[in-house]
Parts: C-alpha cells; structure tokens; sequence
C-alpha cells in the first residue's frame, strides 16, 4: 500500500516530563521565553497560566456549589 504525500506522517518528539500538567507546561513555557528572549513564548506562558488559573478556580468553585446544594 503507498503512502499519500497530501498526510502528514507521525513525527517523533520526546515526551516533556511536564506533559499532561497544564500549569507546569505553561510556567516551562514562561521559563523558555525567558531563556530564549522570545516575548511570544512568554506572553503565550503567561496567558496559559491565567487561563489554567481560571479554569481550576471556577471548577472547583462549581464542583463546591454543587455539592453544597446537595447536602
């Protein structure tokens, strides 16, 4: 069977240790903008943090409302 060359083929990149922990992918995100001097990098850290921030404050203050009007 031959390959199509419009599809992409899987690319091997090593896995971070950090993979699947937004926050810390967002804070090693900050820290390679900063050794880099990419103010990108940094900006989109920054902005992964804030997000995750929020993300995880109004989880957990859903998940606490719902059980308190259960009990």
């Amino acid at each position: 069977m031959t390959g199509n060359p419009l599809v992409a083929g899987p690319v091997e990149q090593p896995k971070s240790a950090w993979a699947g922990v937004w926050i810390a992918e967002d804070i090693e995100l900050i820290a390679q903008g900063v050794q880099n001097r990419s103010w990108v990098d940094g900006t989109l850290g920054a902005v992964g943090v804030g997000l995750d921030g929020l993300a995880l404050v109004t989880t957990r203050s859903a998940l606490s409302c719902s059980t308190a009007s259960r009990g």
